[in-house]
């Protein structure tokens, strides 16, 4: 029998981890943090936070270990190239790095992974109602009896299954990164930006948007903003490789409002963690205020003539009027760099 990898895998890398933490007792870097399970606040090392074991493990890959190796090249100078793009001095290959991490790091968070999951369980599911209804799929009556009904069960789509299917996207998730519009937005307040355990992930604004930015912190006073193409000129060819896009980074500056407007979509991203540099009153009263509030990826569903209708979208619960407010600001705030 093989031996069994117990190591824990940072899905949120500890270099990115280490750019939102705080000296501690003997001078160890410790995050501050506000934990939705517990509801509590916890001083935590970028070690234990944000991993699992065998996360970086994908056994339906010919080559099980390929995640952890990309992330073996990509991690050692991720740090690097996010201070070269804030310091305005980098290379085509700070870009590939950065691009590269985000894509890893929104496919392959456990959050996203676990929905993806349950959306396949659910295509299986109704593809199997269909079939029996049909008669396709014939349920012995002892087996029928057993259950309370022909269909009565559920479908269980293995993990490994959904990880190396996600997995396949990431080089055309990549590109599509890599060649969106980019912005680095700079923080000049004194309040400070979040993260979180889901720290690239959409702007839900405004509501029922076709398609949302995405946005990351890249340490509290920075933070890098892509919104999304122009859809009828961009996505005829949305995985082409354009070199001259490594040198188009827009830079931007925002005060309190932008600050408050970003880290209140932050707190709505986070799966479990919100991660700050430091906690004070003002942050707490805000993650209070905020908390009730939830981006998640919902599936429905509604009946057609020969069976069901399956569909996921992007949903956040914050109140309607305010995400219009929201959207005006962040319209404000992009206004003078998208004239350009």
């Amino acid at each position: 029998m093989g031996i069994v990898d117990k190591r824990r895998d940072h899905f949120v890398a500890r270099t990115y981890l280490r750019r939102f933490a705080i000296k501690g007792k003997h001078n160890k870097y410790v995050l501050n943090v506000y934990d939705r399970a517990s509801q509590k606040y916890i001083t935590v090392s970028p070690e234990n936070i944000c991993c699992e074991v065998g996360w970086d493990i994908i056994d339906n890959l010919h080559d099980k270990y390929i995640l952890r190796k990309i992330l073996q090249i990509i991690e050692p100078n991720l740090s690097k190239s996010i201070d070269k793009i804030l310091a305005k001095n980098f290379s085509i290959d700070d870009r590939i790095t950065l691009s590269w991490y985000l894509g890893i790091v929104f496919l392959l968070n456990p959050e996203y992974l676990y929905s993806i999951q349950s959306l396949h369980e659910n295509v299986v599911k109704a593809s199997a109602d269909v079939l029996i209804d049909s008669g396709r799929i014939e349920v012995p009556p002892e087996i029928e009896n057993l259950l309370g009904g022909k269909h009565n069960f559920y479908a269980k789509v293995n993990m490994n299954y959904v990880k190396a299917m996600i997995a396949k996207l990431l080089p055309d998730t990549v590109l599509s990164i890599y060649n969106l519009p980019w912005f680095i937005i700079s923080n000049n307040s004194k309040k400070e930006l979040l993260t979180s355990d889901r720290p690239f992930y959409f702007m839900c604004c405004p509501k029922n948007a076709g398609i949302y930015p995405k946005y990351i912190a890249l340490d509290p006073k920075h933070l890098l903003f892509l919104p999304p193409p122009n859809v009828d000129k961009n996505y005829e060819e949305p995985n082409k490789f354009d070199v001259k896009n490594a040198n188009k980074i827009g830079f931007i500056n925002i005060d309190d409002s932008g600050v408050d407007l970003f880290n209140k979509y932050t707190i709505s991203n986070a799966n479990r963690f919100i991660i700050a540099h430091n906690i004070t009153e003002e942050l707490k009263d805000m993650i209070k205020k905020n908390i009730k509030f939830k981006t998640s990826e919902i599936h429905g569903e509604f009946p057609e003539y020969n069976g069901r209708y399956i569909f996921s979208t992007i949903c956040c619960t914050r109140k309607l009027k305010d995400q219009k407010k929201e959207f005006e600001l962040l319209m404000q705030i992009l206004s003078t760099a998208l004239k350009r």
